[in-house]
């Protein structure tokens, strides 16, 4: 019985490795009659636009900068996820005569900041075409630098340019170029060294709409500006030293800017940082035309023999107190009869005190009321109710540091039906409740 079981147990061996050799023959024998098949590999430059774009859409900055410099066929690609991602960012490059690092970019919230020649000139060159709002300062004294710039910025940036501008530049890197920047509606200067060149901004910047100058620029002939901009519309002018004597002989002089305010009647927006009451008072029927006047001070004197200007059509008034502190409103050589945007800002440290029954409240339709100390307290000096009669069209009232209990907060949201924005400091958080509680039931409940 025992020698069957075995013979059985042979069989069934001998059996299965016939089976397994007849698995093998004809594995053998099937790959045999099979064609060679050579396996194909695919480029990344032969993969469609589609599929690149797919590919690149997620890619940081740096990774699209890196593909473009590795392989010049990616370009347009990368080129087109840079402008729908960056568009909006200003490509901010700042050139010293410090030695190139691998740091070359910071990628800021709104900004490109590139500081390495070499990266500055490849960025220009492969992005320059998808680049918006260019700023330049250069600390260098590289004179083969600036012709490269000079050419970059030109050639890849000429087309697409809105908004550009120049800082801390011992020479202005655009003075010899020949073609315009038809796009461009917004330039600035700033401690900038500007030779004669540049003063043939009408055909540089053709459809210039803003244009912001300092009191640190200097210029080779301070008459250049005495021209009509067609079409200006806002003129930035900050004169650092607070009066224009203290300036150098080669910066723009008093008669230099009063006749460019003369001779562009079209400018909306005035914005004048430093200027003393006597100048403002000089320019007045040079600024009838005004909408939008921002005005800064930083020394203050007080002069109250100055004779005051109606000044009709501006509809917004910002003034900022900064450096000297000073108690109230200053002692403006103009009248306001329209303005219905008013605010007001005093740097750190500054207290302000507003008096209620102010005559630029009562002559004014206001709607936007805007009150800023910086870390110091606003004071309303007087019955707050007469302050809250005055602004009957008022929509939106901050005052920001301005302490108030419930009742004189009350007496504003009663006296202003159309308020909608209302910000203040309580005295306390007892007063909140209070004035929570005298609302209940409508808006300011929550006040």
């Amino acid at each position: 019985m025992a020698d069957q079981s075995e013979l059985l147990n042979r069989k069934r061996r001998h059996d299965e490795h016939d089976v397994q050799e007849d698995i093998s023959q004809e594995a053998k024998r099937t790959k045999e009659d099979e064609p060679d098949v050579e396996l194909s590999t695919t480029k990344i430059i032969d993969v469609n636009y589609d599929c690149l774009e797919h590919i690149f859409k997620d890619f940081e900055f740096i990774d699209l900068f890196n593909v473009v410099d590795s392989n010049k066929h990616l370009v347009a690609v990368a080129g087109q996820i840079f402008k729908r991602k960056y568009h909006e960012f200003t490509v901010d490059i700042g050139i010293s005569n410090c030695v190139a690092n691998d740091g070359y970019f910071t990628l800021l919230t709104d900004c490109i900041w590139v500081t390495d020649r070499t990266a500055a000139l490849k960025f220009l060159r492969h992005f320059g075409h998808a680049i918006t709002k260019l700023k330049i300062a250069c600390f260098s004294t590289d004179d083969t630098f600036f012709t490269q710039l000079h050419r970059y910025v030109h050639e890849y940036c000429s087309e697409t340019l809105i908004e550009i501008s120049f800082y801390y530049m011992i020479e202005f890197v655009l003075s010899s170029i020949e073609k315009p920047f038809p796009n461009v509606e917004s330039v600035s200067f700033k401690c900038v060294k500007l030779n004669d060149n540049l003063w043939q901004l009408n055909r540089l910047f053709p459809n210039m709409r803003r244009l912001t100058l300092h009191a640190m620029d200097e210029v080779t002939n301070p008459m250049c500006i005495e021209e009509h901009f067609p079409n200006l519309q806002s003129l930035t002018i900050e004169n650092q030293f607070e009066r224009l004597e203290d300036r150098a002989l080669n910066g723009f002089k008093e008669a230099n800017i009063m006749e460019a305010l003369r001779l562009n009647p079209n400018v909306q927006h005035l914005n004048l940082k430093y200027f003393d009451t006597k100048f403002l008072q000089k320019i007045g029927e040079y600024i009838q035309h005004v909408e939008n006047l921002e005005l800064s001070f930083g020394r203050w004197s007080s002069n109250h023999t100055i004779p005051t200007i109606r000044l009709e059509n501006v509809k917004r008034l910002e003034i900022r107190m900064e450096w000297d502190p000073y108690p109230g409103f200053p002692e403006l050589p103009f009248t306001f009869d329209h303005v219905e945007e008013f605010i007001y800002v005093t740097k750190p440290f500054l207290s302000c005190n507003i008096q209620s029954s102010d005559d630029f409240f009562i002559q004014n339709p206001l709607r936007k009321v805007h009150l800023q100390t910086i870390n110091a307290k606003l004071m309303i000096e007087g019955d707050k109710l007469d302050l809250a009669r005055a602004l009957p069209l008022v929509t939106e009232l901050q005052l920001e540091t301005c302490e108030l209990n419930a009742i004189e907060a009350a007496d504003f949201i009663n006296e202003c039906p159309m308020l909608n924005e209302f910000q203040f400091v309580y005295t306390s958080p007892e007063e909140r409740e209070k004035l929570r509680e005298l609302f209940r039931g409508t808006k300011w409940e929550s006040i």
